[in-house]
């Protein structure tokens, strides 16, 4: 019964220090959470006689761009740009007609086909 008991003992003063040590650790978290706080800066709203100044109306004829037709215009700048660069050309030289988008998960026989004709197309 005795080495039980100096067991059990050894286990609960084991658990206890890492108790009290993940504690700390929660408590030293906390602080640099408290500390590091960096103050936004306020943002000062227009007075009420300028706010009709600011605001800015659309001819009817013009929009504005969503955001998707902003990612799609970015798309197709970054793909004129890379294959500019792979041709070794400017990219006024070039112009993308249109693109399709790939699955990511393309299946083994999709991905063979497209190294294919990336292998034996020539520019």
């Amino acid at each position: 019964m005795n080495e039980f008991t100096i067991g059990l003992g050894t286990t609960l003063i084991g658990m206890g220090v890492v108790s009290i040590t993940l504690l700390a650790l929660s408590f030293i978290l906390d602080l640099f959470k408290v500390c590091s706080v960096i103050p936004s800066p306020k943002i000062q709203s227009l007075p009420e006689q300028h706010k009709e100044k600011a605001m800015v109306e659309m001819p009817q004829g013009e929009h504005m761009e969503t955001s998707e037709e902003l990612d799609e215009l970015q798309i197709i700048a970054v793909i004129t740009a890379v294959i500019a660069a792979s041709l070794g050309t400017t990219t006024d030289k070039l112009h993308i007609q249109s693109y399709k988008r790939v699955s990511p998960n393309p299946s083994g026989w999709n991905a063979a086909g497209r190294r294919e004709n990336m292998k034996n197309s020539s520019y």
